[in-house]
């Protein structure tokens, strides 16, 4: 008897039930195929299609339920096995969760896009010493520039001239800014790069520019001081250019050049006369404040901009010693009158230098330390005692200021691996400071996230995707594999994390008023490392750097050819069934 025709509808059902069965979860596949016979015995049409969508409804039930059970079944282990123990003699496979595997990866994945992530990664040893570092500082003030030239922010402007000192057009940005804006007329006393090398000026502030400051703010006796060091640069720079060099013990040739030309002389009489005397770096720290926080620049970004460029005192000590010398003099032919003129000279202008909030009493301590016994004797050899007394006093607080400031910068900016190598070979117990830590643990978790990132990588695509093909190639070396796909996911997270917590309490120091020795403190952090360990790492880095790479290169591909070595004697050594 003829099998009864099917209609449209039940043909069309046939072939969605043999979809649906082809798209069942393999652990429940046996329910598949029992909805898929039961079709036949549906006759009506109607129902026929009325049990396809129940069964599309069943699939996405299991498919849903099966994906959730799936997700806490280890990498490369099939579905059959994930109910049961590990057959035995099946090999080593990995045991943690796919689930917390992806976890992992998407949280570690979560703080790499974290700016201060990055930028702490970047500005590490390791990344510091490959020149990523660099690379991303030139492309965030390349981005600045191109921005500056479209906006014409006159803030951004100064801001560039600042850290781009080096460069010859720096005076071209400082000079736009100060156009759209003359309150940053100051900008040019920051950002001028005088140099005794510097023969042909090239970094010198115009005779022009250098009227327009003193205009600007004819009470700074700091504005002078560019005055006097034009007129002493071709002295300075010929005795710098020579072979000869005075001894530490004795006055420089050049100021005693200079000290008889009386333009220079007058010019560093109005710097000490002047009212007051700073340079501008109050101003200078809340420009950078201001345009970090506009355009979100991290600390390193702005160390370059944060002090004035023009930190020569050459001048000032030589007017110093040329004031001494006559105060000498004077004190050995019993003019008491004339010394204390002399000394009382310097002493003022170091007390008005020591207003200066942060760098100031510390330059003006060196000199006034000098010069306060000498102003003590010889103010009581005139008979005035109590003159002589603040004098003394004067003189205790010098040397405060210096033990003071000395023990601050061991505390707030120590030594880093880029800084003097002189105080690693310190003798002596050293304590480890708070950065010190900091910039420990931050290259720690860099070289953990370098080491694991790619094992993970590697370890998930081996187990993961190719699990038969990687177990046949590796052999007994899977189970590295294993291991690795179970530890690295972990290790990569706890690196990042580690990262984090390191570098935070540094990565917004403009943003919480810190100081200006706080902001050098924050960018450096990632390089300063405790004296052994920066021992270590400068020569690994620097000194032998090719050896290291070299050895370590070689000692890799030993290990490699070991391994393929063991493999292809391991395939030989077959047992003779016959025996």
């Amino acid at each position: 008897m003829p099998a009864p025709s099917l209609s449209l509808s039940q043909r069309f059902s046939a072939v969605l039930a043999r979809k649906i069965v082809a798209l069942w979860p393999n652990d429940t596949k046996e329910w598949g195929r029992a909805f898929e016979a039961e079709l036949p015995e549906i006759t009506t049409p109607l129902d026929s299609v009325r049990w396809v969508l129940g069964g599309a409804i069943l699939l996405a039930k299991e498919s849903l339920r099966s994906f959730m059970k799936s997700l806490w079944r280890p990498l490369g282990v099939p579905a059959s096995d994930a109910s049961s123990s590990l057959p035995k003699g099946s090999g080593p496979r990995p045991r943690l969760p796919r689930v917390l595997a992806g976890i992992f990866l998407l949280a570690s994945l979560a703080m790499f896009c974290l700016p201060e992530v990055r930028a702490s990664l970047a500005s590490s040893v390791l990344f510091s010493r490959m020149g990523v570092r660099e690379y991303a500082h030139q492309g965030k003030i390349q981005k600045l520039l191109a921005e500056a030239r479209t906006n014409h922010d006159p803030q951004l402007l100064a801001f560039l001239s600042l850290v781009l000192y080096y460069d010859a057009d720096h005076f071209q940005l400082a000079d736009k800014a100060i156009r759209r804006d003359p309150s940053l007329t100051w900008i040019d006393h920051s950002e001028a790069w005088w140099n005794s090398r510097d023969r042909d000026r090239r970094h010198f502030l115009s005779d022009e520019r250098i009227e327009r400051l003193q205009k600007f703010d004819p009470q700074n006796g700091a504005l002078y001081l560019l005055t006097a060091e034009v007129i002493s640069h071709p002295a300075k720079a010929a005795y710098f250019a020579g072979p000869y060099r005075s001894a530490l013990n004795e006055t420089a040739s050049w100021e005693l050049d200079v000290a008889k030309d009386p333009a220079w002389l007058a010019a560093m009489d109005r710097v000490f006369s002047a009212p007051e005397f700073h340079d501008y770096s109050a101003k200078q720290l809340a420009l950078v404040r201001q345009v970090s926080e506009r355009y979100r620049l991290s600390a390193a970004d702005v160390t370059d901009a944060l002090f004035a460029h023009f930190w020569d005192n050459g001048n000032i000590k030589a007017y110093c010693h040329f004031l001494t010398e006559r105060g000498d003099e004077a004190a050995q032919n019993g003019k008491w009158a004339a010394a204390v003129q002399n000394y009382e000279k310097i002493e003022k202008f170091a007390e008005k230098w020591a207003k200066e909030e942060e760098s100031g009493p510390w330059f003006a301590a060196d000199f006034g330390s000098k010069v306060s016994p000498k102003l003590q004797a010889a103010l009581e050899a005139s008979g005035r005692s109590t003159e002589a007394q603040i004098a003394a006093a004067h003189s205790v607080r010098w040397n405060e200021i210096i033990t003071a400031r000395q023990l601050k910068m061991r505390q707030r900016a120590p030594f880093s691996w880029t800084g003097p190598v002189d105080a690693w070979h310190a003798s002596g117990p050293n304590l480890w400071l708070r950065t010190e830590w900091a910039g420990l643990l931050i290259n720690l978790a860099v070289l953990l996230i370098l080491a694991a990132l790619p094992l993970t990588i590697a370890a998930l695509f081996s187990a993961g995707l190719a699990p038969s093909f990687s177990r046949r190639i590796l052999g007994r070396f899977y189970r590295v594999v294993c291991w690795a796909a179970d530890a690295a996911p972990t290790v990569l997270l706890c690196s990042f994390a580690l990262l984090l917590v390191a570098y935070h309490p540094y990565a917004s120091p403009l943003q919480n008023g810190a100081s200006r020795e706080d902001i050098v403190a924050a960018a450096m952090v990632t390089g300063t490392l405790p004296r052994p360990v920066g021992i270590l790492v400068f020569n690994l880095l620097y000194m032998r750097s090719r050896y290291y790479f070299w050895l370590g290169l070689t000692a890799v591909l030993s290990v490699v050819v070991l391994v393929l070595l063991y493999r292809m004697a391991s395939k030989r050594r077959i047992p003779n069934q016959n025996i």
